[in-house]
């Protein structure tokens, strides 16, 4: 219930002109770009549409975003929450607290791996945040399915995510079918009418392929944009600082240029023989290998940190004797430690190390998380966190983060980029990616984000950005035919 003389934080402009378009109930896919408080919006929003003393909410997110739900409800509300998440004793005796109507719990706040066992508790509104993480952008997994049989027993099923697409036009299907009443309001009932309908279908040997863009990528935008409000960081002009993306080429050690060698020999060898799926997963161990080399050769038993490690032994100290904070991303949670050892052997005495993985407790993650953000510390800190941790939890303590090694999947890297260059900030955020020069495995991962990439900015992107692109393309045919 209301706290007397609680002051909650004034909403931007653009947050609430989210709130009036969400306010027809049909937009329930809320886009906006990462880092512009989609939490803040949509608490907002139910706060707007819910009666505190009989209606309950339910808010499903990645198990390291739970203590941070439950921070932004008691900054931004006046309800009470409580969170789901444990042992099943645990849950038990946390369900029976919530139903407990002497407490008077507005919000139960729940991990992915456990919302099933709440749906038929008779909610009236259902949040779910970062949807790209736990498959909701595939209408085959069990979690679209069950979402998709209560989208006509709740008001809303509001998701939340700043990168809707990961592969192409075909990921907005699941999103749309979950929050739509009527499958018709999209131009289709089944994954196949929508396919027929909106995508380019390609017939292979080994089958029929979804082309990343959509037949008519005009009337495609104008359909989802009736349902999903999405806003970029550049087109609503949100107060933010400059963000700096750079390349910072390495060059390998004898050691790393032998090993990645005898692995792309390999590699090589694989792709000559058949398309078995042994094969197949061989060659994935090999990429793996390859990756994992260049991050750190300790990664494979090899006695050495590696070029870009030792990078970052140099760098790294310069930052923390200068007071200012750093946060390093690896897709490797092995690496975590490594890198952890390696700061520490540089900065001993002087540094707090702070890491996030998924391997920790939602209480562990967010003690880490919040101890890295306090101020009062002091600024000789390090945050070091694996890449599919980078979501959801704020570093603006810090203007200066490294990619020790990236993910074939550019949302996730640009999600952890946003988890400095966002609503907090007030320094210039500087990204930096430590890629090795030469034929190595980090260029093929480059290429394939950049083809990603370029397929989410058509469909994704602002109007004024969409004409922009339009005249670009238009502006090349002309200079081909010249």
């Amino acid at each position: 219930m209301s706290q007397e003389g609680l002051q909650r934080p004034l909403l931007r402009p653009y947050q609430l002109e989210a709130l009036e378009i969400m306010s027809d109930n049909k937009h329930q896919c809320l886009f906006d770009d990462m880092g512009l408080g989609k939490t803040v919006t949509s608490l907002r929003h139910l706060e707007r549409n819910t009666d505190p003393d009989t209606d309950r909410i339910l808010i499903i997110c990645p198990t390291n975003a739970i203590y941070v739900w439950k921070t932004e409800i008691e900054k931004w509300t006046d309800y009470k929450s409580l969170i789901y998440w444990g042992t099943q004793t645990e849950r038990a005796r946390q369900l029976g607290e919530f139903i407990n109507p002497k407490r008077n719990y507005q919000y139960l706040i729940t991990s992915t791996g456990v919302f099933a066992e709440l749906l038929d508790f008779g909610w009236r509104h259902i949040i779910c945040d970062e949807i790209h993480r736990w498959g909701l952008l595939n209408h085959k997994t069990k979690a679209s399915g069950l979402l998709r049989r209560l989208k006509n027993k709740v008001d809303q099923t509001i998701l939340l995510t700043g990168t809707p697409i990961r592969q192409g036009c075909i990921d907005l299907f699941s999103p749309l079918q979950i929050t739509t009443k009527s499958d018709r309001t999209i131009g289709a009932d089944t994954y196949w009418h929508f396919v027929n309908k909106w995508c380019i279908v390609n017939e292979t040997p080994f089958g029929k392929q979804i082309d990343r863009r959509p037949k008519d990528l005009e009337a495609f935008r104008n359909m989802w944009r009736q349902y999903a409000v999405r806003r970029l960081t550049e087109e609503v002009k949100a107060d933010l600082p400059e963000k700096r993306r750079a390349v910072v080429p390495v060059v390998m050690t004898a050691k790393q240029r032998k090993a990645h060698k005898d692995i792309m020999k390999e590699l090589m060898h694989l792709e000559k023989e058949s398309d078995s799926l042994i094969v197949a997963q061989n060659k994935m161990v090999a990429g793996l290998r390859a990756r994992q080399l260049l991050v750190s050769p300790r990664l494979l038993g090899i006695d050495e940190d590696g070029a870009a490690l030792d990078y970052l032994k140099e760098v790294v100290p310069d930052y923390i004797y200068s007071d200012k904070p750093v946060v390093i991303f690896t897709p490797f949670r092995d690496a975590v430690s490594l890198i952890s050892d390696a700061i520490w052997e540089v900065c001993k005495g002087v540094v707090d190390i702070y890491t996030l993985h998924g391997q920790m407790t939602p209480a562990q993650f967010a003690d880490n998380w919040m101890l890295f953000q306090k101020d009062a510390l002091g600024k000789k800190k390090v945050l070091i966190c694996t890449i599919q941790s980078g979501a959801a939890f704020h570093a603006t303590e810090a203007a200066t983060c490294f990619f020790l090694g990236c993910e074939y999947d550019f949302n996730h890297n640009e999600q952890c980029e946003k988890r400095l260059h966002r609503l907090g900030q007030h320094e210039p955020v500087d990204c930096n990616y430590l890629l090795y020069e030469g034929d190595v495995i980090d260029q093929e991962v480059r290429d394939i984000l950049n083809d990603k990439k370029r397929a989410a900015t058509w469909i994704l992107s602002s109007e004024q950005q969409y004409a922009e692109l339009l005249a670009q393309v238009k502006r090349e045919q002309e200079h081909s035919r010249g």
